[in-house]
């Protein structure tokens, strides 16, 4: 191309590296075997969750490199290198820190070859769709919440101590900025207007 005979050797070299880098990823893009490995026990919100991705190449020969990207649910997408760990074996694994409640579905692993020199590139995806569900933290409370805070004895309000009054069994119309917590719903079912405690 450039009129030297001396880069002859260097140019035929370049083009052998590309077929050959071509070849290599073609011939390790068959569909290859996904395992994803969770929590052993159930993920409460705040926690740190641990994924390990297990791969087992199928094709004639094993992938050069293997990056593996995944999108749990709403969080962001992860890449994650696969290093090898046998001849046809591949493993990683990343973690998803202090995890929100909720459900987080996990779909196939989007997988990319590609040859050392970044000369061929193949794409394909994998794997079985699967679920981690965080479940809230559960707070032991020292005490019942109530109407009455402090003042209240056993999370029971006492009417008397009220600041409305000492209106202790009637039913009244509703005035307009009183609190709908007060309505009575069989009299205002019954009457067919607001009626309050």
């Amino acid at each position: 191309m450039f009129g030297s005979r001396a880069l002859y050797p260097v140019a035929t070299g370049l083009l052998f590296a590309v077929a050959l880098a071509v070849g290599w990823v073609r011939f390790s893009t068959r569909p290859p075997q996904v395992r994803r490995h969770g929590a052993a026990r159930d993920v409460v919100e705040g926690d740190d969750v641990r994924v390990d991705l297990e791969l087992t190449a199928t094709g004639a020969l094993p992938p050069p490199t293997l990056v593996a990207h995944e999108r749990p649910g709403r969080l962001a997408e992860l890449r994650v290198e696969l290093h090898r760990v046998g001849r046809r074996r591949f493993a990683g694994r990343y973690e998803l820190r202090a995890v929100p409640r909720g459900r987080y579905a996990f779909e196939t692993v989007r997988l990319t070859i590609e040859d050392p020199f970044g000369l061929a590139r193949a794409s394909l995806e994998q794997g079985e769709p699967q679920a981690l569900v965080v479940y809230p933290r559960l707070v032991a409370l020292d005490q019942l919440f109530s109407e009455g805070g402090a003042h209240a004895q056993d999370g029971r309000r006492l009417l008397l101590r009220r600041p409305t009054g000492y209106e202790l069994h009637s039913v009244r119309e509703y005035a307009e900025g009183e609190s709908l917590r007060k309505v009575h719903w069989r009299s205002t079912a019954r009457r067919g207007r607001l009626m309050v405690k």
